[in-house]
């Protein structure tokens, strides 16, 4: 008797993160996706956050920015992680260990929060 099985997903544990860049000014065009200072924005946290967290978590997949707000600028994240996530604590020390070296934005250390989504 031959038995199939059919291949099982990994679980993809998603993880919400909040900052604020409390150096950089909030416009009305960075509620907009389609605006290019949203997309701008975008590509400076990608291009300066995924590096770190794949550094640091194996089992990181991605982020994906949900939106910016004002007050001075409150950045949205959700990362990804396949089948088991750090903890919130680990995620948060990664972001506040790197906040000084990164040039491209600003992070206010006591307003990174991460949290289930």
């Amino acid at each position: 008797m031959t038995t199939l099985s059919t291949p099982t997903a990994e679980a993809i544990i998603t993880r919400q993160l909040v900052f604020r860049s409390h150096k950089d000014t909030f416009i009305s065009d960075l509620e907009d996706p389609s605006s290019s200072q949203f997309k701008h924005r975008v590509g400076l946290l990608l291009n300066n956050l995924v590096p770190l967290f794949r550094q640091a978590f194996v089992s990181f997949l991605r982020i994906r920015i949900i939106s910016f707000r004002n007050g001075s600028i409150i950045n949205t994240l959700e990362l990804d992680f396949a089948s088991h996530a750090p903890t919130n604590t680990a995620i948060e020390e990664v972001l506040f260990n790197a906040a000084s070296s990164i040039a491209d934005f600003s992070i206010e250390t006591s307003s990174i929060v991460v949290s289930d989504p």
